[in-house]
């Protein structure tokens, strides 16, 4: 295993050693960290997250044509590329995890146990989740030291000689803190959260769906609602313009039914260097327990 999954792990079994959730969802629990043990141990996750680390910085090399906008298209590169790897993972775990031990009766020992199905499917709901989750802060680090390998060194090279030949050398942390590490330390944070955010949904839905399809369709259902979910702004106002009742109203449904991914993908402002309010997030994260605990919702009943 590689250390930071195994701090994740740590995480989680000292939460299942608390005493106060020992009671109903303790085997919601047990399902979750063996799981993620599992996915701990499964070589196509780290490849996954070798090759999104290697996108995140070798985008560094190509900001030739940005006209000194280096830094904020590393950036918009890096959480684009976060986002798309949290997808990814939600989508392929669940077909590895539930899907294939549905298909060969894995699961039938547990659930003849007393576990019942929405143990099962929560608890692996967890596991997912959790190892997104490990993913994308991993990645988000690697984010981080790029645009600091890219630019800050340049900065600290620079001021700081400035700085010594004025006596104030002291003071150049303050200043590569300041213009440097708090304004793309809280950008690269705020995207890491939508792309969390992102990744329970579509973790939600995985696994959901895994629960009565095989792995093709539950790959294929998951990427269709994800390619809907990032149109369904630009489709609703499409069928707006047609201007015909029938198909307003079922653009209207699709568009509450289907989660819209254009919440979490603000690249625009990450793009420009803009800070997303704290009620945003907060709004974000509500859309993200709505849909995702709906999702489990339907599968569990």
């Amino acid at each position: 295993k590689a250390p930071f999954p195994i701090f994740m792990e740590s995480i989680a079994l000292e939460f299942a050693g608390r005493a106060w959730i020992m009671g109903p969802m303790r085997n919601t629990l047990t399902i979750a960290r063996t799981t993620y043990g599992e996915i701990a141990r499964m070589p196509l996750y780290y490849i996954l997250l070798l090759a999104a680390g290697f996108l995140i910085y070798a985008s560094r090399f190509f900001t030739h044509f940005t006209f000194n906008q280096e830094t904020n298209a590393i950036r918009e590169m890096g959480i684009a590329t976060i986002s798309v790897w949290g997808f990814l993972i939600a989508v392929i775990l669940p077909t590895i995890i539930v899907t294939t031990e549905l298909e060969s009766r894995t699961s039938l020992n547990l659930l003849s146990k007393p576990i019942s199905r929405r143990d099962f499917l929560v608890g692996k709901f967890l596991a997912v989740f959790l190892a997104a989750v490990a993913g994308i802060v991993l990645l988000s680090l690697v984010l981080l030291y790029t645009l600091w390998s890219y630019l800050g060194i340049l900065w600290l090279d620079r001021h700081f000689m400035d700085m010594a030949a004025a006596g104030k050398a002291g003071s150049v942390w303050s200043f590569i803190w300041e213009h440097f590490f708090s304004t793309n330390g809280l950008l690269i944070g705020e995207g890491c959260l939508l792309a969390i955010f992102q990744a329970a949904i579509m973790s939600a839905i995985a696994v959901s769906s895994a629960a009565f399809f095989p792995a093709p369709v539950t790959v294929a259902a998951s990427m269709l609602v994800f390619i809907l979910g990032n149109l369904s702004t630009y489709m609703v106002a499409a069928i707006a313009r047609l201007d015909s009742g029938p198909l307003n109203l079922l653009g209207s449904l699709l568009y509450y039914l289907i989660p819209n991914f254009s919440n979490f993908n603000l690249q625009s402002a990450f793009s420009e260097g803009r800070v997303i309010s704290l009620e945003y997030l907060a709004f974000a994260l509500l859309y993200g327990l709505v849909y995702a605990g709906g999702a489990l919702l339907i599968s569990t009943h």
